[in-house]
């Protein structure tokens, strides 16, 4: 109820409504959080026909798709718009969101059934088209890709993910594990995976 009264108090204050936008589809993810998958489907509901109604707001419509949406709905419905607003959030010059909606849409590709080298394919695509922002993230998906495909042989992979890590930001980390982990378990190294 209070978050409800703060944004109809936003809205009657006349902030910018892309702002009530992204705040409705973070409420919308904090619902989901809650398992409240009414309330996170009707909070993403309204963000989206805001977005929608101008100014487009890609935030909003990265946080619905990459976050709620996947919870109440198949993922593949989630797909054509992460890329697409990857696209869009690119062109304002929104590279981290834009970089971020690139990833979960490779993702959710994968999840979804998508062939394997398929994604592949789009994953050396984004790499060639220069999507720095996430570069070190697409290097490993990249890299966990042709692992999986054949194209390195699991004796090469280096298992060291402090050094895998070198020339990333430290952040990364977790993300090189992950895949680092999802590569063994593939190949049915599942002692190695759990001490990865």
């Amino acid at each position: 109820l209070a978050v409800a009264q703060s944004l109809k108090l936003i809205e009657r204050l006349g902030i910018d409504p892309t702002q009530l936008c992204y705040v409705m589809a973070v409420y919308a993810a904090y619902r989901m959080r809650i398992r409240d998958c009414d309330g996170a489907d009707r909070y993403a509901k309204l963000a989206l026909e805001r977005s929608a109604a101008g100014p487009r707001d890609h935030r909003a419509e990265h946080v619905v798709h990459g976050i709620v949406r996947p919870w109440i709905a198949p993922r593949r419905t989630c797909l054509e718009p992460l890329q697409t607003g990857a696209e869009y959030a690119r062109e304002l010059g929104d590279t981290e969101y834009g970089g971020y909606a690139l990833l979960m849409a490779l993702a959710f590709r994968v999840l979804a059934g998508d062939p394997i080298v398929d994604c592949a394919d789009r994953c050396h695509a984004a790499l060639e088209d220069g999507w720095h922002s996430v570069a070190g993230r697409l290097r490993r998906m990249d890299r966990f890709f042709r692992i999986i495909t054949g194209g390195i042989p699991l004796e090469e992979i280096e298992l060291d993910a402090t050094r895998a890590n070198r020339d990333d930001d430290a952040s990364d980390d977790m993300s090189s594990l992950v895949w680092g982990m999802l590569a063994l378990c593939v190949y049915g190294r599942w002692e190695q995976a759990e001490t990865w």
